[in-house]
């Protein structure tokens, strides 16, 4: 049995509107909690995840 799982059914990105897409899919789907992971696990510096986080709060959430 394989176990693995493909990063592209774990996660989301792309444009604001395709993010707020599949989180709209998610939320309809019946999922009610989300972790964001702006920083990449820490691989990316602290500007790096706020600019994300900023672009996120500005762009995707006003399309929920």
């Amino acid at each position: 049995e394989d176990d693995s799982i493909d990063p592209l059914e774990v996660t989301i990105s792309g444009t604001p509107e395709r993010c707020a897409e599949r989180l709209k899919s998610l939320t309809n789907a019946g999922v009610s909690h989300f972790v964001v992971e702006f920083q990449f696990h820490g691989l990316e510096t602290v500007d790096f995840g706020m600019a994300q986080m900023e672009t996120f709060a500005k762009e995707v959430v006003p399309l929920l």
